[in-house]
């Protein structure tokens, strides 16, 4: 007889395991570089974006393998920001398998291999390979994203800036 709540528990700890699998629990392959911080200036971000950003900031403390830059002066809760995140070759591959309510479209162009993967509720992020380096970027230049969610255009524009820096990152790599 299982206990009452043990169900959601393991819904939780299989959905846990599922995003680590597909983003990385911050262990990086050889090839890629440790700080993701390093691989943009705040001027290339700026310059993507529109929009002035501040310099690049790990979202953890003493782990630089996620990074955001996000707008300065921007009202709270609607800056604009990019992320770029350092992933496992394992986890880029993870990202590649289907999975219900995540879109996952391929991108010619950029890397060795490439990908965007969106889900209804989250802007689109760019997966992006080369050799064994792998990373994702990941826009939001909607300043108003919170209040009128995801549009077609706020969408594109998002994945053009997501493009851009890609493109800037592989130079560094």
């Amino acid at each position: 007889m299982s206990r009452p709540g043990s169900r959601s528990l393991r819904i939780c700890g299989i959905t846990l395991q599922m995003i680590a699998g597909i983003y990385g629990s911050g262990a990086v392959k050889a090839g890629t570089p440790g700080d993701a911080c390093s691989l943009l200036t705040a001027a290339q971000v700026s310059s993507a974006l529109g929009a002035t950003v501040g310099q690049g900031q790990p979202i953890m403390p003493n782990n630089a393998t996620t990074c955001t830059w996000t707008e300065q002066g921007g009202p709270p809760g609607s800056a604009r920001n990019v992320t770029v995140s350092l992933i496992m070759v394992k986890s880029f591959e993870n990202g590649k398998v289907p999975f219900t309510g995540v879109t996952k479209t391929p991108v010619s162009g950029i890397g060795d291999d490439a990908y965007f993967v969106e889900s209804k509720a989250m802007t689109a992020g760019l997966s992006v390979r080369k050799g064994d380096a792998c990373f994702q970027v990941r826009s939001r230049s909607n300043s108003a994203w919170f209040k009128t969610g995801k549009t077609p255009a706020s969408e594109q524009k998002d994945q053009d800036v997501d493009r851009a820096l890609a493109l800037e990152i592989l130079k560094k790599l």
